[in-house]
């Protein structure tokens, strides 16, 4: 389902919660968008936003490639090799802080550990 990166409204993150509580699947870019250098970029909360909601593990994925496959300034796809890398599952089993609060720090400490482990990937299959 489309986003808007801009403006994300309580609208996304509830209709990505509905869809995994229902048992599909929905990718998502922990940093929000695509990295122009094929760097990791630090995480946006989104994603530990909706795994606390839904209660739905997170499948950290490691795509390598993309950068040189579209790069900023082309107007055209270029030949080159993609790889998508899967981790294992990662589960919550909290969807609150110490104090009993859902809140932005609990959000952003999920979405911290999913790059976590994306980093650590990128450490063992690199680019």
């Amino acid at each position: 389902f489309p986003v808007d990166r801009e403006r994300t409204r309580p609208s996304t993150i509830k209709e990505a919660v509905r869809r995994l509580k229902s048992g599909e699947l929905v990718a998502m870019f922990p940093e929000g968008r695509r990295s122009d250098t094929g760097e990791l970029m630090e995480a946006k909360r989104g994603i530990g936003m909706i795994a606390c909601l839904s209660k739905v593990p997170v499948v950290p994925a490691l795509i390598t490639g993309s950068d040189r496959a579209l790069p900023v300034d082309a107007g055209w796809l270029k030949r080159a090799k993609i790889r998508v890398i899967f981790g294992k599952p990662v589960y919550y089993t909290s969807t609150t802080d110490e104090k009993g609060y859902r809140n932005h720090e609990l959000h952003e400490g999920i979405s911290n550990k999913v790059m976590t482990a994306i980093r650590e990937m990128k450490k063992v299959y690199g680019d």
